[in-house]
């Protein structure tokens, strides 16, 4: 997977698995929040890079949306773009 941002530009890495909760915590609102359904990846993340785009590694598909990280674990996490189509009723 990899993913682009203008804070930590082009991150790639390889999915570590597919999550039940993980509790991220977040800068902007100084707490923790509870998510769940999100793919664990091991790629390099920074504050600001929230709603990147998460493709599948040397191709334009989109995997999903990076959500956030996992700082004592150095992981990022993501919300498969699927669950994101569904919720919205979009379809491709």
């Amino acid at each position: 997977m990899g993913k682009h941002h203008s804070s930590t530009r082009h991150s790639a890495g390889s999915v570590e698995g597919h999550s039940g909760v993980i509790n991220l915590f977040y800068e902007g609102l100084g707490q923790t929040v509870p998510a769940a359904n999100l793919v664990a990846y091991n790629a390099a993340c920074a504050g600001g890079d929230s709603g990147a785009a998460v493709f599948v590694d040397g191709t334009a598909t989109v995997a999903g949306l990076h959500a956030g990280g996992i700082q004592e674990a150095a992981r990022s996490v993501c919300t498969p773009v699927q669950l994101i189509f569904d919720s919205f009723g979009l379809t491709l």
